[in-house]
């Protein structure tokens, strides 16, 4: 399938009501790389996990045409600035709105003097590389995750 150039989106701030569609995006988008890296899905903890640490000052919803499409979470204040997810339902993806997200987020950290960090499931060989092409580079990796940085100026 081609990929079109990127739609237009609007990013608002979350607030505690938009923590059951994050858990729902989340879930639609992570499902089969945790049940890949750790072989399985439990529900039950995922949710208990997801809620534990949902903190909407640090996220936002991703608008495509006035539809909730997605969201992002970035802790700005973190140096480097930390992008804890971005995740968008299915029928949003590969139309370049990741990339014109993570793009604005990489210049926002240029323009304050910052590299930008984030971690990639094991089992999402997919992410990896949308974040290579974007010129993150893997610094470590553990039993689960890659670790990845952005350097600005490179």
């Amino acid at each position: 399938m081609a990929q079109r150039g990127p739609t237009k989106y609007e990013l608002r701030p979350a607030v505690q009501a938009d923590g059951q569609f994050f858990y729902r995006v989340k879930r639609q988008v992570l499902r089969e790389a945790v049940v890949s890296t750790f072989g399985a899905w439990d529900e039950e903890r995922q949710r208990e996990k997801f809620f534990a640490n949902f903190v909407p000052s640090t996220c936002h919803v991703l608008m495509v045409e006035g539809r909730d499409a997605g969201m992002l979470a970035v802790d700005r204040e973190a140096d480097p600035i930390y992008v804890g997810g971005i995740y968008l339902l299915a029928e949003f993806q590969r139309q370049g709105l990741g990339a014109a997200i993570m793009r604005e987020v990489m210049g926002e950290a240029a323009a304050r003097g910052r590299d930008v960090h984030l971690q990639v499931l094991l089992g999402n060989p997919l992410a990896k590389r949308f974040y290579e092409r974007l010129g993150f580079q893997a610094t470590e990796r553990s039993d689960s995750h890659t670790q990845m940085r952005w350097r600005r100026g490179r």
